[in-house]
C-alpha cells in the first residue's frame, strides 16, 4: 500500500480540552486506531487546569482511561504539559 511506504506516524488520544466530549465508545475507538502499526503513542493526553475547557474531574477520568489503554497496548503516552516546568 502507498500509505505504508510513507515515513509518517501518528498518535491517537483525547486532548484534555476535549475530555468532555468522550463517551462510552471513545476507548473502543482509540483502541482500534491505536492498534494500527503506524500509531506510535497514546495522546496528546493529560490535564489542563489553566483554561478548564473540560471539568477537572472529567479530565482526570479520561486521562486515567488513556493511561490504562497505553499500558494495555504497550504504547508510550504523549503528554500534554501546560506550564509543567514551573
Amino acid at each position: 500500500k502507498q500509505q505504508d511506504k510513507l515515513g509518517m506516524f501518528a498518535t491517537v488520544g483525547v486532548h484534555p480540552h476535549d475530555a468532555k466530549t468522550c463517551n462510552d465508545e471513545t476507548r473502543d475507538v482509540l483502541r482500534a486506531l491505536a492498534s494500527h502499526p503506524k500509531c506510535v503513542a497514546i495522546g496528546e493526553c493529560g490535564l489542563d487546569f489553566d483554561r478548564n475547557f473540560s471539568p477537572q474531574d472529567v479530565q482526570r477520568e479520561v486521562f486515567e482511561m488513556q493511561i490504562k489503554l497505553a499500558k494495555e497496548l504497550g504504547k508510550p503516552l504523549f503528554m500534554h504539559c501546560r506550564d509543567a516546568a514551573d
